[in-house]
């Protein structure tokens, strides 16, 4: 390792967010920035859904603006330093919370401040921003409590997903065409509320106030994470009880 260590990473797109800490953490450490390289396959990693090109462009703006990140680009023979992927074969999986997982994985310090920083803009200061795919729905959830108190914004990038919601709850919404884009709406927006995705992931990484629909095995890896961070709520699979400091 010279001046810069170099990583791969592999998806989805949320654990890639997720393992971004240890980038942040390895900076605050070692004063040495991070060439983050994005594998479609190999290095043990799940492919992305839509291709790691795709991802590059889709996020390059967000992930450029950040103190800790020297280069970013696509895999391509690049010498690799640290292989963000490694946490999938640890004894931590299913056990442990996402910062003790890859903070034990990886022997940095737990991350306790939001590892992503973004602009904001004015349009969204008064928005409870909103997310739920198709996908891991805790269905006892109390959607239509946070409807009532919150100010809601739905955001996606997936039309379905915002006409399918705005449907059932006749919240507004926006459909935005990159994952930087969505970056830059949750950044501004008042607080935060969704299931467990990679827009939540984002969410979470920002340190926005958020409250997050948890369901499945999955789910260990954001229980505990409140130890640890600030402005984090969430639900179990099955509970239908939102913590009232949400709301405040």
């Amino acid at each position: 390792m010279n001046g810069t260590i170099n990583y791969v990473s592999g998806g989805k797109l949320g654990d890639f967010i997720h393992a971004l800490m240890v980038v942040k953490q390895n900076y605050i450490k070692y004063g040495k920035k991070g060439n983050v390289y994005l594998a479609s396959g190999g290095f043990d990693g799940d492919g992305f859904s839509y291709g790691a090109k795709k991802v590059l462009l889709d996020t390059k703006d967000l992930i450029l603006s950040q103190d800790y990140i020297n280069t970013y680009d696509v895999y391509n023979n690049q010498r690799i330093d640290i292989n963000l992927n490694k946490w999938r074969h640890s004894g931590f999986l299913y056990s442990k919370c996402w910062i003790e997982m890859l903070s034990e994985t990886f022997k940095v310090d737990p991350i306790t401040t939001n590892w992503l920083s973004y602009k904001k803009v004015s349009d969204y200061e008064n928005y409870t921003i909103i997310h739920r795919s198709f996908h891991r729905h805790n269905d006892k959830f109390p959607w239509g409590e946070v409807i009532e108190k919150e100010n809601c914004l739905f955001i996606s990038t997936n039309d379905a997903f915002a006409q399918s919601f705005k449907s059932k709850y006749s919240v507004e919404s926006i459909v935005v065409d990159t994952v930087s884009e969505l970056a830059l709406v949750i950044n501004s927006g008042k607080k935060y509320v969704g299931n467990m995705t990679g827009i939540t992931a984002l969410a979470h990484a920002l340190g926005k106030p958020r409250l997050i629909e948890l369901t499945n095995l999955d789910q260990v890896h954001y229980i505990n994470d409140d130890k640890y961070l600030k402005n984090f709520w969430y639900v179990k699979d099955y509970q239908s009880v939102i913590p009232q400091d949400f709301f405040k």
